[in-house]
């Protein structure tokens, strides 16, 4: 096995270790008729608020907003992480 095979099967194996451990960085699904105590990970269970789907996110995570109207109360923040 070649240095870069080598390194091509560490690193799928990490990645599916990482995988299972639950490592994967999610994607948050945020809807206007959503529910903030959602877990937003799934279209069929979306949290309400674009703060709330910041906030589950991981770093690097992905946040889809569905099409509809969103009535922001505060300022939305946004951390690098």
């Amino acid at each position: 096995m070649n240095e870069l095979s080598f390194h091509r099967a560490l690193y799928t194996l990490l990645l599916g270790v990482g995988i299972a451990a639950g490592w994967q960085v999610p994607i948050v699904y945020v809807a206007p008729t959503g529910d903030d105590a959602n877990s937003g990970r799934y279209s069929t269970q979306p949290v309400k608020s674009i703060q709330r789907g910041l906030d589950l996110a991981a770093a690097g995570g992905t946040v889809i907003l569905d099409r509809g109207t969103y009535y922001l109360m505060d300022t939305i923040r946004v951390t690098n992480g």
